[in-house]
């Protein structure tokens, strides 16, 4: 092998040849922090390996992103936001209160100083209206067969009673380990197309259900619950609701409600009443969709377990009417 050597200079090593003896180039590696750079004479190919190496010596590699190195060339916030940091999303959180006095209130729709759960428990969710709020549920069973945009029960007639119609809501395992919820789009005697998908990607194969009658009432028919059990994990929930009668979740393992929001509503496209979500016993309430929102609106909220809430910008307003007494 031939080597053409330079000394190091000012950090940086002067150009070097290496060749072996039939005068073709052969792969090269440098010691940490030099960097190298390689040239053969004018036509000749080369054939460089160059590599990052850590403080033992050992070589390394980049993240890559579908192949390619992880190298951001747009602000890091709006990367997150394209999903091109991998083990990290984006994260938005908004409060409002209807009511400030000189009394302490908490920045959430039911106003009022907030009071956390004690222990995991089962919760109640309960609406303010008793005729437009109700969800009704028109088919129910388990599906034998299906897919992500499908579902059959060939012990279903579909079409028999009262009918299934485009737009009813069909939801799946509304408390089990992974609930979802689509919309019907054509209906056959034992099966239902659900085109869209359902919400989490599912199969409709072998999972329990109810379909939700749109045309029933004009409200909201059932909301899905976003919260954390006694160890931190992030769990949902999905419950159709039945007006001024409380409806009782079915997990019992809710420690932390992180919020609520409708998935399902007849043709006024959001609830008219008040929404909450509360204990057994009606006091405290955790979370309320006020009326006409669709969305709990709660600065409230507690980290998952297994990650970390970074706080890059935070605004807060407040607004009253002209010549009243106002607070902040």
């Amino acid at each position: 092998m031939t080597l053409f050597d330079r000394p190091i200079r000012g950090g940086h090593l002067d150009p070097v040849i290496i060749a072996n003896d039939d005068n073709y180039p052969v792969p090269i590696a440098t010691p940490e922090g030099i960097p190298i750079s390689v040239s053969t004479p004018e036509g000749s190919p080369i054939s460089t390996d160059v590599r990052f190496i850590d403080q033992n010596g050992d070589p390394y590699g980049i993240k890559q992103i579908d192949g390619k190195p992880r190298i951001s060339s747009m602000d890091y916030l709006y990367d997150i936001a394209e999903g091109h940091i991998p083990g990290h999303e984006s994260f938005s959180k908004f409060g409002f209160t209807p009511t400030m006095t000189t009394a302490i209130s908490d920045i959430w729709s039911a106003a009022g100083v907030y009071v956390l759960p004690v222990a995991e428990q089962q919760m109640e969710v309960v609406s303010s209206n008793n005729v437009d709020d109700i969800g009704t549920s028109i088919f129910s069973g388990t599906s034998d067969g299906g897919s992500t945009t499908s579902l059959i029960d060939t012990t279903k007639n579909f079409t028999a009673g009262t009918p299934v119609a485009v737009g009813d809501c069909v939801i799946l395992e509304k408390a089990g380990a992974s609930p979802e919820y689509g919309f019907v789009t054509a209906i056959a005697v034992t099966e239902l197309t659900v085109a869209s998908g359902f919400s989490q990607g599912g199969s409709g194969s072998g999972r329990t259900y109810n379909v939700v009658d749109y045309s029933a009432t004009a409200g909201i028919h059932a909301v899905e619950l976003n919260y954390l059990d006694g160890d931190y994990v992030e769990k949902r929930e999905i419950i159709v609701i039945n007006g001024t009668t409380e409806v009782a979740t079915g997990n019992t393992d809710i420690f932390r409600v992180q919020n609520i929001h409708a998935v399902a509503t007849g043709s006024n496209g959001r609830n008219t009443g008040n929404v909450d979500i509360r204990n057994l016993a009606n006091t405290p309430v955790y979370a309320r969709i006020t009326a006409l929102y669709n969305l709990s609106r709660s600065s409230i909220f507690t980290v998952p377990a297994g990650k970390t809430l970074y706080v890059t910008s935070l605004t807060l307003s407040f607004g009253y009417a002209a010549n009243q007494t106002h607070y902040a």
